[in-house]
């Protein structure tokens, strides 16, 4: 600012020399006569050229004041402006992350739901067909005028049951056992063939009740697994205002 007034005051000078040079022209006498003749003769046209060139300078540096005050302030504006616009996108960028994030995750938990839930639907469905087996199986062995081992139908129920059971668990053996006695009971041996019927009824009641207790468990991880996946996605929903 000081140097811009410096250059405005000597712009004035170098604009009025000529005409003090040519006044200075019409008094006699040396130079600081003159000068001061001059003076003493235009103080007033002086004073008043002074005056407007001092009121002209303060509005000239005034309004460059405003200026700079006011290009300052846009350029915060702008800047505050822009930190705005990079934290809305960073927001806006982080923001769709964590949704396709959360998509991601209901996707899995989806698929792994729907898998628990078909793998409960055969299970389910090899229970029942278990069952059918084991009671098709007793129906043969407990009639009383029949023979199991003459029976077509017994060989293959046998066989069907064993197909269905794990191997490895822990009542097969016994249920196997059970099974080779039927079948070797005598024809009219009734007390045989009856005192077969509660063991076999039992075991198959117990490995059917543990096949049933697995699905429930199955059932009831499932639905576990979408309860969560449910407050998950209401917990981002109410998390995702700005920050």
């Amino acid at each position: 600012m000081i140097i811009l007034a410096v250059f405005l005051f000597l712009l004035a000078i170098l604009a009025f020399a000529p005409l003090f040079i040519v006044l200075l022209g019409h008094f006699e006498g040396s130079g600081l006569f003159k000068l001061e003749a001059l003076i003493t003769n235009y103080d007033g046209t002086i004073a008043s050229l002074g005056t407007l060139f001092l009121v002209s300078s303060l509005a000239v540096v005034s309004s460059i004041i405003v200026t700079n005050h006011a290009t300052h302030r846009d350029k915060e504006n702008d800047k505050a402006q822009k930190t705005r616009e990079d934290a809305d996108r960073s927001f806006a960028l982080k923001q769709q992350e964590n949704n396709e994030k959360n998509a991601r995750a209901r996707e899995y938990e989806h698929r792994k739901i729907t898998s628990v839930l078909k793998i409960s639907e055969f299970r389910q469905a090899w229970i029942n067909e278990l069952r059918e087996t084991l009671s098709d199986f007793q129906s043969i062995a407990m009639e009383p005028n029949s023979n199991p081992a003459d029976e077509r139908s017994f060989y293959k129920l046998g066989t069907k049951i064993k197909l269905l059971m794990n191997p490895e668990d822990s009542d097969y053996s016994t249920l196997e056992d059970l099974m080779y006695k039927m079948l070797a009971v005598e024809k009219g041996d009734l007390h045989a063939k009856y005192s077969l019927n509660p063991e076999f009824i039992d075991v198959s009641q117990k490995i059917l009740k543990r096949e049933w207790e697995r699905l429930k468990g199955d059932l009831r991880n499932a639905t576990l697994v979408a309860n969560e996946s449910i407050e998950l996605g209401t917990s981002n929903m109410n998390g995702s205002g700005a920050p």
